[in-house]
């Protein structure tokens, strides 16, 4: 019944953008959705306007000054690209894609997004919600009957609410002893068979966790009858336009071309391990170029309906009182009255990353590091470059994921 009504939803929700039917691997609908964001870009004159009315000629000279800064007397080694209202104000690449070999980096560079791939995550299952392959209320044990915690629904895991623990060191023992690739079946094999402790009762209260998307990963996989990368693949990145991103267990070489090396703070290499094999919660490869097209999708309806896009947006978590909070698959800041951040970092074997959008002014900053440094979660003074030099004491950075 629970399906049948989802289905019904959908059917009464169904618009007309061209991408909501795929599922069918005999269709090849990878040109309609970015023909639909193409529809956003901007006319020369209407770009030149925007230009003198935002003062991008000022912002990109002071976005210049700061990353030059920070690349030398800092340490920052990544790519950067920073656009408002349709207008690329900053891009621009700094140091290594691979330090050994002292290849520089350039705009085909691909990044570990590390927890940044959590939105791709939640738009996939936002997708086939849309498409009535899921339902928000859904339980674990309708897709896997042996997970032996119950009372956890897919929103619960979108917003970081069940009460399961961290896999990496759950099940640590585990991926030692017998797993040189640990994938997402893997992990579910051992939840089945080790019921994993509980933090707290699920739906309790919101606590981080990269268990939740690997775990929605795997749902995904048994949905689907796909694995995750390759579903991602063709259902969501190349339909979205998004040609240069990839998940780190591809097997296509091209795909993998300018792929960056992790590296620690001085410049020591970090190998993969047992847990890189799960997929999810992070796993994906992208460049900045590629990251902007996804913020083109999220900020229109050419992929999600509006109303998907505003319900990842919204607010899950209320136990405590303040302005962080957590949606499905975003992060939030509310920053004053009806005016919030949505976001999301990542920080994963060497690579920092910032995915940062304001609705408000319409602007992205998107920040790729390979080598350990704070200071790309320092956003204070890109923020308030972009508000005019205007200063807001409630403008804080996030670091983390």
């Amino acid at each position: 019944m629970k399906k049948q009504l989802a289905l019904l939803l959908v059917i009464m929700l169904l618009g007309s953008n061209s991408c909501k039917n795929l599922f069918s691997k005999d269709e090849a609908p990878n040109n309609l959705c970015v023909e639909c964001i193409q529809k956003f870009m901007l006319s020369k004159t209407d770009e030149q306007n925007i230009r003198i009315e935002i003062r991008a000629d000022k912002k990109h000279h002071l976005l210049d000054s700061l990353f030059n800064y920070r690349a030398k007397h800092l340490g920052f080694n990544g790519n950067v690209l920073i656009a408002q209202r349709g207008v690329i104000l900053y891009d621009n690449n700094f140091g290594y894609e691979d330090y050994g070999k002292k290849l520089k980096l350039t705009d085909d560079s691909k990044f570990q997004l590390a927890s940044i791939s959590k939105t791709f995550t939640a738009v996939a299952v936002l997708h086939l919600i849309e498409i009535g392959k899921l339902a928000l209320n859904d339980s674990i044990q309708e897709y896997y009957p042996k997970f032996p915690v119950h009372g956890i629904t897919l929103k619960m895991l979108l917003s970081h609410r069940t009460g399961l623990p961290d896999y990496r060191f759950a099940y640590e023992d585990s991926a030692a002893l017998g797993f040189k690739k640990v994938n997402n079946q893997d992990l579910m094999r051992w939840m089945e068979n080790e019921s994993p402790p509980l933090q707290f009762k699920p739906g309790r209260k919101f606590t981080y966790c990269n268990t939740n998307y690997a775990v929605l990963a795997a749902i995904t996989e048994k949905v689907t009858g796909m694995k995750f990368d390759e579903y991602m693949q063709q259902y969501i990145l190349n339909p979205v336009g998004m040609f240069n991103t990839y998940f780190i267990t591809t097997e296509d070489k091209k795909l993998c071309e300018h792929k960056t090396c992790g590296y620690n703070y001085n410049w020591s290499s970090i190998a993969t391990d047992a847990f890189d094999g799960i997929l999810g919660d992070k796993g994906v490869y992208s460049t900045t170029h590629d990251l902007l097209q996804w913020y083109k999708m999220l900020t229109s309806d050419c992929f999600l309906k509006k109303e998907s896009l505003e319900l990842a947006f919204t607010p899950q978590s209320f136990e405590h009182a303040g302005n962080k909070n957590y949606g499905l698959g975003f992060r939030m800041y509310e920053y004053a009255p009806g005016k919030k951040y949505i976001f999301h970092n990542g920080w994963w074997k060497g690579y920092n990353t910032v995915f940062y959008t304001n609705p408000q002014e319409q602007y992205v900053i998107i920040v790729l590091g390979n080598k350990f440094n704070h200071s790309v979660y320092a956003l204070n003074e890109i923020k308030n470059i972009l508000n005019d030099g205007s200063t807001d004491v409630s403008l804080n950075d996030e670091g983390g994921e």
